[in-house]
């Protein structure tokens, strides 16, 4: 006489803590403890907020993960060194318990005008939901206005807008080409420093 599931449509929110989630339907399994909202989901976990095509929480896991997922900023007027980190990728991960958040699969990082891509972006946050560290792994590509980079992987740390590039980086800037042992990006300034460089 249990009940096993839990359909719910139409506007729905779903709490769990300091987590919630927005969305068209939801579905709640009651011996598991997961739940999943579809339908233009979005959460929200503190200040940071995210948007996809599909959020599962598991009750009494501190996790949230969520397909095709998109951050939210509302720092568009913000200066660059106060920007914050938004980021897209086919699946994440958020571990509140740990404060990480883990993106897989095609992911593009954006702060001011740097880009960053790379299959795997693992971040941790601060207790206002902002990244202040990123690393970069499985082949890293990162572009501001005339100047890219690449290499096996990267390290940022946000708050410094300082991005660190290894594993045979290479970079291009206007007409100069480089190859180094590291490279790093100081950003939002013209500045890119090649050590071992060639």
């Amino acid at each position: 006489q249990q009940i096993e599931t839990i359909d719910a449509t139409g506007n729905v929110t779903a709490i769990d803590g300091t987590r919630s989630a927005w969305g068209d339907a939801a579905t709640y399994d009651n011996r598991t403890g997961i739940l999943i909202v579809t339908g233009n989901p979005r959460a929200q976990e503190g200040l940071r907020q995210v948007t996809g095509d599909e959020m599962t929480f598991t009750t009494g896991s501190d996790q949230l993960v969520v397909k095709n997922a998109k951050t939210l900023t509302d720092d568009a007027k913000a200066p660059t060194d106060k920007k914050q980190l938004s980021v897209e990728s086919d699946v994440l991960t958020i571990d509140k318990q740990r404060s990480t958040a883990l993106w897989r699969g095609h992911v593009r990082a954006r702060r001011g005008a740097m880009l960053l891509r790379a299959p795997v972006l693992n971040a941790t946050y601060n207790a206002s939901g902002e990244i202040d560290r990123a690393s970069a792994s499985g082949g890293v590509e990162a572009t501001e206005g005339d100047r890219w980079a690449k290499g096996k992987q990267a390290e940022y740390d946000v708050a410094k807008g300082v991005l660190v590039v290894t594993g045979n980086p290479e970079a291009r800037q206007g007409n100069n080409r480089m190859k180094g042992t590291r490279i790093t990006f100081y950003s939002g300034t013209e500045f890119t420093e090649v050590e071992n460089a060639t």
